[in-house]
């Protein structure tokens, strides 16, 4: 009920009623000598150059659809069907199976193969259409 006064009075805010816990705000630096602090920053400044530069970072693998339609193409003129797991790489990432997904749909949407799975979780089995044609060319209008 108090709680409900409030909010109908517009009061959004409330009281702390426990009081904060009280910390001991001095730090003893009795064991510590000067040689300590001196020898603590060196080894925080050696730890910062053992970094590479910004220039040697490794940049994100870049995968397209245009890549992953190639590698469909490749997988499916040597089987007629496979499964989806067949098209990607041994351990992919996230990027490579959704950049694979997005590649088999623009397929299935041409007319060029089927996806099925049987149940919920269950395999994509993905196979040639009557449409296929092995020598074929995807020109595709996005990058």
């Amino acid at each position: 009920a108090w709680l409900k006064t409030r909010q109908e009075a517009g009061l959004k805010t409330y009281l702390r009623l426990a009081p904060p816990p009280k910390t001991e705000s001095r730090v003893d630096l009795s064991a510590i000598s000067l040689a300590d602090i001196v020898q603590a920053a060196q080894d925080a400044l050696n730890n910062a150059q053992e970094k590479q530069a910004l220039g040697t970072v490794i940049t994100a693998p870049k995968i397209t659809i245009r890549e992953k339609i190639q590698t469909i193409r490749q997988r499916l003129n040597r089987k007629a069907r496979v499964s989806f797991r067949e098209l990607v790489s041994e351990h992919p990432d996230r990027l490579e199976i959704v950049v694979t997904f997005l590649a088999m749909l623009e397929l299935v949407k041409r007319y060029r193969l089927t996806a099925r799975q049987e149940g919920l979780f269950d395999e994509i089995i993905v196979e040639r259409t009557a449409e296929w044609r092995v020598d074929e060319d995807f020109d595709l209008e996005f990058e």
